[in-house]
């Protein structure tokens, strides 16, 4: 299995997008992030969905006690209102410096070890500077999958 058999070619995030259109990437891609690229083209963070949805929907003392949460269901007076404000919100904010990468002639056992480094189950791509998409750890598991005898 080499790394460009289980490549999610993606779109990158950029300064102005808002979190609606990074979950829409994302989501029509099957993946949990996307790299962001400077102005100058050059890969320079990552935004996540988890990310996203951490610093949006929980509270730090809801994360702490998560075992004890019960069904909270009034705990958001209007969410849809809530949803359409996340939605709209620009995706700087949630901008990660953590982006681990490597390129497409590297191993899928360097890149399960590069994920377990960085705590992510995927990693993005590049060759020669530019970026070619996301490999993740469904993708190594299909990939594993697809060479059984």
């Amino acid at each position: 299995m080499e790394l460009t058999d289980i490549l999610v070619p993606t779109c990158t995030a950029h300064s102005g997008m808002t979190v609606a259109e990074i979950f829409t990437e994302c989501l029509s891609c099957h993946v949990p992030g996307l790299p962001f690229l400077d102005e100058q083209g050059q890969l320079t963070g990552k935004i996540s969905i988890r990310n996203i949805l951490k610093h949006t929907c929980l509270p730090d003392y809801l994360v702490s006690h998560a075992d004890l949460i019960g069904d909270l269901e009034g705990y958001i007076s209007n969410p849809i209102l809530k949803a359409n404000n996340i939605l709209a919100m620009p995706i700087e904010s949630f901008l990660l410096e953590d982006h681990p990468s490597t390129d497409s002639q590297s191993s899928p056992l360097k890149a399960i070890a590069l994920m377990e480094r960085y705590d992510t189950t995927y990693l993005f791509i590049v060759d020669d500077g530019a970026y070619k998409g996301v490999v993740n750890v469904l993708g190594i598991a299909r990939g594993m999958l697809d060479m059984k005898a």
